[in-house]
């Protein structure tokens, strides 16, 4: 039998979007970091070659940019998970509380 527990699951999303919280800091940190340290591949053709890319492949300014795209996602997967959480966790102790009501009276 599997037994689901409302708090449990509540818990679980509130760790979560801590962590959601946690990944967004240090997206936000990285991508500052980054920044500042400006132009840093040069203006000389290599270093436009690797901002750019070269022979059809993305270089830095493309593939940065997935990345950062890439950990929004996981960061909005991270939201959306727990908001599904804390829905799970409000049904259940429902359903608990249904269950309880349907219980038949004891007689004094």
């Amino acid at each position: 039998m599997l037994e689901l527990h409302g708090k449990v699951l509540m818990d679980a999303a509130t760790d979560l979007l801590g962590r959601k919280g946690e990944l967004s800091r240090e997206l936000s940190l990285a991508v500052s970091a980054l920044n500042g340290l400006g132009a840093f591949w040069g203006g000389d053709e290599a270093g436009q070659a690797f901002y750019t890319g070269q022979g059809g492949g993305g270089g830095y300014q493309t593939r940065s940019q997935a990345i950062v795209t890439e950990i929004e996602a996981i960061i909005d997967g991270y939201e959306k998970t727990a908001l599904g959480l804390q829905q799970m966790s409000r049904n259940t102790d429902q359903a608990n509380w249904n269950v309880v009501i349907s219980l038949p009276k004891v007689s004094k």
